[in-house]
């Protein structure tokens, strides 16, 4: 049986979001839109919002990495590394905010 994924809080998710049960398996299928991430991302990198965190800008946004991303990179909730190596990548720079 198939059915879509409702959640009650929080950002709409993608309609292609489904939780299929297959015997004693569930299979979950997550997709995320990309591109609204990136054009925040890039918006952020030139100047368009405000990097800072807080008034006294002591807190700068590196970068704004999609949720799908930590599913498909489990090593960034245990590694801050693998993070920083990932905005390195060609791809991963498409997400970063600040130089630093």
């Amino acid at each position: 049986m198939e059915k879509s994924i409702i959640r009650s809080a929080g950002p709409p998710l993608d309609p292609r979001d489904k939780i299929r049960d297959q015997g004693d398996r569930r299979i979950i299928t997550h997709a995320q839109r990309l591109e609204p991430v990136m054009k925040r991302a890039a918006d952020l990198r030139s100047g368009v919002q405000d990097r800072g965190f807080n008034r006294s800008k002591t807190m700068k946004l590196i970068a704004s990495i999609p949720e799908i991303e930590y599913f498909r990179h489990p090593e960034f909730m245990t590694d801050p590394k693998a993070i920083e190596r990932w905005l390195q990548t060609e791809y991963g720079r498409l997400f970063r905010v600040s130089p630093s």
